[in-house]
């Protein structure tokens, strides 16, 4: 088409707007609702308790070598390396869960 057909064509118009407004749409959206509780993935935890009684936050994390983590924080998860995984088993043993749940 030439620039005279193209400008003269009211849909070129809105098909060229579709990007932008797609853009500017999720930008608002993202402003008005934002992630307020994230999930955080972690590797090498065997088991998870928890109480009720204490807003569904760990009250004791089993790790896949056998140590057991009172009370987790996120500077717990930071010492024991526990963002990335090192093995095979610790792999297998991933664990994703809300932020909020760590004490």
């Amino acid at each position: 088409m030439t620039k005279k057909k193209q400008s003269a064509n009211k849909w070129y118009h809105l098909y060229n707007l579709v990007p932008i407004l797609f853009v500017i749409g999720t930008a608002i959206t993202l402003q008005v609702h934002p992630i307020k509780d994230p999930s955080i993935m972690i590797y090498g935890v065997k088991s998870t308790e928890h109480e009720e009684a204490t807003g569904f936050k760990f009250t004791k994390m089993t790790l896949t070598d056998g140590r057991v983590i009172d009370r987790p924080t996120m500077a717990d998860i930071r010492e024991q390396k526990m963002l990335t995984y090192h093995s095979q088993d610790e792999l297998n043993h991933a664990y994703s869960f809300s932020k909020s749940m760590l004490n």
